[in-house]
């Protein structure tokens, strides 16, 4: 498949280039050597045509489109920094700018979707092996995505592709923060991941708050956070820390309440969303609250409702699991 790619590409080039009057000497020069699979020497004459007359010439730039493309795909497709990939990316790009006849249009979109494709799989690599100094650029990686898209694909909406991306982006993030947290590690020692959530979701919600999933799981992730700062207070710490530190995460309390009620207007009588508001409402002492959540949950699983008191006790602390599937 991969060989008849590039045969097919060399043809179409090559016929361009014979249906072409006023070829430019290194350009074609440059696309007999792409088709020789010489893409060195191509890559070489190419750069000198665009250095010239080729600057202003189309053709020129979709010859050097492919050429750095196939350099890409031969060379460098394990580099996610590949030079050529981006040169190609530009040349496509800057045929596009020129060819005003819209003769490569065609062409110039589907090898523009193909380089897009590749930093999206980029993207997600990262975010499934979760090396952590690298999960920052699958961020990087997604936006180089969507713009070559927004490029090839003008009319296209782009906004489900985003979602998907950022509740992914932010899963991978949270389950970094899961592994340091089982190891004991302070809540500043994965700040930049809280924070890639936190942005992550803000930026699926912009693009549609009525998304369940992303309220859902950005509430209670905001939860967790709070409560597990609780939990990593000592227990000889004095009064006055103890009294900042809590109300640091009574604020996270009240930040994650109204996105969770978003979740339940979405999506009402859910289990889910019933338990984390109740263990939301008990943290920040809401009683009445916890109450009616606590009633509605012990309901919905067919449990019997006890002794309000002795439930907060029991409910004092807990974590709650992200849904993914939503």
């Amino acid at each position: 498949m991969k060989r008849t790619a590039i045969s097919i590409a060399a043809i179409v080039l090559c016929a361009m280039l014979f249906a072409q009057s006023n070829v430019l000497p290194l350009t074609g020069q440059a696309a007999r050597e792409y088709q020789n699979k010489e893409y060195l020497k191509a890559k070489e004459l190419i750069d000198q045509s665009i250095a010239g007359e080729g600057g202003e010439d189309a053709y020129t730039w979709q010859v050097r489109g492919h050429i750095y493309k196939e350099i890409f795909k031969q060379m460098e497709n394990e580099n996610i920094n590949s030079p050529a990939r981006e040169a190609a990316v530009n040349s496509f790009i800057e045929c596009m700018k020129l060819d005003t006849e819209n003769k490569y249009l065609e062409w110039n979109s589907t090898s523009l979707r193909f380089l897009a494709s590749t930093f999206w799989n980029d993207a997600v690599n990262i975010m499934e092996r979760r090396e952590r100094k690298r999960l920052s650029s699958a961020a990087e990686l997604y936006d180089k995505y969507h713009q070559i898209m927004s490029q090839a694909r003008p009319k296209d909406n782009l906004d489900k592709f985003s979602i998907d991306f950022y509740r992914a982006y932010a899963t991978a993030n949270r389950k970094t923060i899961e592994e340091l947290r089982a190891k004991g590690a302070e809540p500043d020692d994965y700040a930049p991941e809280l924070q890639r959530v936190e942005e992550s979701y803000q930026k699926a919600l912009k693009l549609k708050a009525d998304d369940y999933g992303s309220n859902y799981n950005y509430a209670i992730n905001l939860y967790n956070e709070a409560a597990y700062r609780i939990g990593k207070i000592p227990a000889e710490a004095d009064l006055t820390y103890i009294m900042l530190e809590q109300a640091g995460c009574i604020e996270i309390f009240k930040q994650a309440l109204p996105i969770a009620k978003n979740a339940e207007n979405l999506r009402p009588g859910r289990i889910e969303i019933l338990k984390a508001l109740r263990a939301i409402h008990l943290s920040l002492s809401n009683y009445d609250e916890f109450d009616r959540y606590n009633k509605l949950v012990r309901e919905k699983q067919g449990e019997l409702i006890i002794d309000s008191k002795t439930e907060r006790e029991l409910k004092r602390k807990y974590f709650i699991e992200e849904k993914t599937d939503e």
